[in-house]
């Protein structure tokens, strides 16, 4: 089993990838002259691959709270890979992320074509960028999450929020709902580590042999809760601060 789990779980992904290409295929031709209706399929597809790639994953999701509104803007503690395919596949959203996930093999043109922002945050001009994108698309109604963290953690903590991206919840005034995720991993061996290794990936670490140890897990446990949404607040960096308050007040560290 220590090998034909990972084999399994891998080929589980890789045919739940290969079976919305189309889907996202069709979601990036629409966006070319259609940008909002191209961004609501490329959701569907988002929705569609996470629940596909976390169920090949042995992963089960608990919600807590109500889920974000339409139009809302959400931000949720980053830990892993996997938190953008258990976040996706519990509502529809159009995703921010590092432009470097653009890059990788397979992963980076299923999030491009289905419509997820991609910012180079070693660029600080390239906020201007996405932050008039962001305007457009809540102006629109449109479900927009990020990782504010810029990076993923450990799950010890929550690190400090890069701002930038807060301007355009701040200038409009939309809702900014608060969520978290931990993970847990019952059942595990022991000799794997706790989710702070098997699951969180951080600190450099290879993606090849996480993915492998990850793989290896018989279950993995997601909560995920959703908080008050924040208002009112015009600065953007305020309003980062608040919505921090209220992710740590929500947050239940990863386990060793």
């Amino acid at each position: 089993m220590s090998t034909l789990r990972p084999a399994l779980r891998f080929l589980g992904c890789l045919l739940g990838t290969v079976v919305l290409i189309p889907l996202v295929l069709v979601a990036a031709l629409t966006a070319t002259f259609a940008r909002t209706a191209g961004l609501r399929l490329g959701s569907v597809a988002t929705q569609l691959w996470g629940m596909m790639l976390h169920r090949a994953l042995g992963v089960h999701v608990r919600v807590e709270g109500p889920l974000p509104p339409r139009g809302a803007f959400v931000a949720c503690n980053h830990l892993s890979y996997i938190d953008i395919l258990v976040l996706g596949a519990t509502y529809r959203s159009t995703f921010v992320a590092k432009q470097e996930l653009g890059g990788w093999p397979l992963i980076g043109p299923m999030i491009r074509g289905a419509g997820t922002l991609l910012i180079d945050r070693e660029r600080a001009r390239d906020a201007k960028r996405i932050n008039a994108e962001l305007r457009g698309l809540l102006e629109k109604g449109h479900r927009i999450t990020l990782f504010p963290e810029g990076t993923s953690g450990s799950g010890k903590g929550i690190l400090p929020f890069k701002a930038a991206l807060f301007a355009p919840p701040a200038a409009l005034g939309v809702p900014c709902v608060p969520a978290t995720l931990t993970y847990s991993t019952p059942g595990a061996d022991p000799a794997l580590g706790g989710p702070s290794q098997t699951v969180c990936w951080w600190n450099d670490m290879p993606f090849a042999p996480h993915f492998f140890k990850l793989a290896r897990l018989r279950r993995i446990e997601a909560v995920l809760r959703f908080g008050e949404p924040v208002s009112g607040i015009t600065e953007r960096k305020q309003l980062a601060d608040a919505v921090r308050s209220r992710i740590l007040d929500l947050f239940e560290p990863v386990p060793d």
